[in-house]
C-alpha cells in the first residue's frame, strides 16, 4: 500500500510540474521614458510560452517583428478581451510572417503570445528571441490607389516565411482562396483599410484567382515581361503522375473543381507549368499542353511530377528540389521511410509534398533552385 502511496505521489508531483511548465508566463511592456519601443530577448524550452501585454489605442499604428534562433517560434497577437484559448488571434506570425506591421482596432490591453510550434516543443527543444515591438501615432486615413489612379500597377511578394494567403475579403476571418510565394508578381486592384490594416486586392497577371492580401508583404514591382514565362521543353515541363490507372486526370478552365472541364490527360503526358497557386486546401498549376494547339488550362498540383526527360511509360524522375526536401524532411523526422507524394512548381520556389513512415503521415516543405530548403512541417499539426 504504501508502495502505491508513493508512486501516486510522484505520478501527482509531476504532473503538477508539467502543468506548471506549461502555464504560459504574464509580462507587462513597458517602454523606457521618452521612447516609443523597447527590445525583449529571452528563451523558451518545451511547450513554455510568454504572453506580453501592452495598452495602446485604437488608430495608433504597432510593430512587432521578432529573430527567434529556432525557426519552430512563433508569435501569435491578441485584441483587447481575446487571449490564447478564449477567442481568436487578430495575427498568426506562423502563417503571416515574423513581422506585424498594422493599426489597432480598439483600445485596450494588446496580448502577443510567443511559443515554440508543437512539433519542436514535443522534442522539447529551446530558443533565444529578440522581440522588438514599437507603437507609433495614428496612421494615415487614405486608400490607396489602383495603377488606374495612380498607384503601382504590380505587386511582388515579400518576407513571408512559407506562402502569402490570399483571401475571399479584406478579413483575417475571410476564406483563404489562394497562397503566394515569394516573389510572386500580382496584379494590383486596390487597396483600402480593414480590421486596422491596409488589405489590397490582387488578382494572378494574365488571369485567375482574385482576392485581398496584407500589404505589409507586398512591395511596387515591375511588369512582368514575357521571358519570365516558362518555354516549352523548358525545366518547367512536368509530366502527369499518381492517376489511377482507370482514370484521367481533368483539365479544367479555372482552379477548381466547379469550373468546367476543357480536357485530359493520363500518367506520362508532358505539361508546361505556366504556375501554381492555392485554391482552398488544393494546389492548382495552370498548364499548357505540349500539343499542335498549345491548349492551356488547370490541373489539381499533386498530379504532377517534374520529370520533363523520361520517356511516357518510365516512372517520373525526381528533381533537385524534390530530392532536398526528402533529404530535409528524413533528417527533421529522424526516418528514412520517406516517399514523394507530389510538388507543385513555381517560380519562387517548388512546394513538395513528403510522406513519412507507413501511414505516410504528410509533410511539406518548399524548395529552391540551388538546392536550399525551408525547415519541413508537418501536415497534421
Amino acid at each position: 500500500m504504501k508502495l502505491i502511496q508513493l508512486f501516486a505521489c510522484a505520478f501527482t508531483l509531476a504532473c503538477v510540474q508539467m502543468a506548471a511548465a506549461q502555464q504560459a508566463i504574464v509580462e507587462r511592456i513597458q517602454f523606457p521614458a521618452g521612447q516609443s519601443g523597447t527590445t525583449i530577448n529571452a528563451s523558451l524550452t518545451g511547450y513554455e510560452s510568454v504572453e506580453y501585454l501592452l495598452g495602446a489605442r485604437a488608430g495608433q499604428r504597432m510593430v512587432v517583428e521578432m529573430f527567434p534562433s529556432n525557426p519552430s517560434t512563433y508569435f501569435n497577437i491578441f485584441a483587447p478581451g481575446n487571449r490564447p484559448g478564449q477567442g481568436a488571434a487578430m495575427y498568426v506570425a506562423a502563417t503571416n510572417g515574423l513581422r506585424f506591421d498594422g493599426v489597432l482596432p480598439s483600445n485596450g490591453d494588446y496580448r502577443v503570445q510567443v511559443f515554440i510550434n508543437r512539433n519542436a516543443a514535443r522534442r522539447n527543444e529551446s530558443t533565444n528571441y529578440t522581440l522588438n515591438v514599437r507603437i507609433g501615432g495614428a496612421a494615415p486615413s487614405q486608400d490607396f490607389a489602383d495603377g488606374l489612379s495612380g498607384g503601382p500597377d504590380f505587386w511582388e511578394v515579400f518576407g513571408v516565411s512559407q506562402s502569402l494567403n490570399v483571401r475571399a475579403a479584406p478579413s483575417t476571418n475571410a476564406q483563404v482562396v489562394m497562397g503566394l510565394l515569394n516573389g510572386t508578381v500580382v496584379r494590383n486592384m486596390g487597396c483600402r483599410r480593414s480590421e486596422g490594416r491596409v488589405w489590397c486586392q490582387v488578382s494572378q497577371v494574365g488571369g485567375g484567382v482574385t482576392g485581398w492580401a496584407a500589404s505589409q508583404y507586398l512591395r511596387e514591382a515591375a511588369a512582368p515581361s514575357a521571358s519570365t514565362r516558362p518555354a516549352v521543353d523548358s525545366a518547367n515541363v512536368m509530366r502527369v503522375a499518381g492517376v489511377p490507372s482507370d482514370d484521367v486526370l481533368n483539365v479544367r478552365s479555372g482552379p477548381g473543381t466547379g469550373n468546367p472541364i476543357v480536357g485530359a490527360l493520363a500518367n506520362g503526358d508532358p505539361v508546361n507549368v505556366i504556375g501554381c497557386q492555392r485554391a482552398g486546401n488544393t494546389r492548382w498549376c495552370e498548364i499548357e499542353m505540349i500539343t499542335d494547339m498549345r491548349e492551356r488550362g488547370w490541373v489539381a498540383g499533386r498530379y504532377l511530377s517534374a520529370a520533363a526527360t523520361s520517356p511516357p511509360n518510365s516512372p517520373p524522375a525526381v528533381s533537385v528540389q524534390e530530392q532536398a526536401c526528402l533529404r530535409a524532411v528524413t533528417i527533421e523526422t529522424n526516418n528514412p521511410d520517406v516517399v514523394l507524394l507530389g510538388s507543385s512548381f513555381s517560380q519562387a520556389g517548388t512546394e513538395v509534398l513528403v510522406g513519412v513512415g507507413p501511414q505516410r503521415a504528410p509533410w511539406q516543405c518548399i524548395a529552391y533552385s540551388d538546392g536550399s530548403t525551408t525547415r519541413p512541417m508537418s501536415m497534421r499539426n
